[in-house]
């Protein structure tokens, strides 16, 4: 996807234009979050991961009830700060 974030660095530059051949269109890129979106068959699912257009198993660390509510704490420190 193209973007202005490399007009004040040439290093940063080079390094998009030599990822570009390897990079998804911006329809590629969008194609996973519109079929979930719009799909009737995934209206009533939730909590799934989905890429590359088929869903997938969520990394093991992100069911352990420990790293849930890790998270969670962070998440809600950083909203009490005014953290983006």
């Amino acid at each position: 996807m193209s973007t202005s974030i490399d007009k004040d660095s040439w290093l940063l530059e080079l390094a998009f234009l030599l990822a570009r051949p390897f990079s998804p269109s911006p329809v590629q890129a969008a194609a996973t979050s519109v079929l979930v979106a719009t799909s009737p068959d995934l209206a009533d699912r939730g909590g799934a991961y989905f890429t590359d257009l088929e869903e997938r198993p969520p990394a093991p660390s992100s069911l352990e009830v420990a790293t849930q509510d890790r998270l969670w704490a962070v998440t809600e420190r950083w909203l009490a700060e005014g953290r983006p």
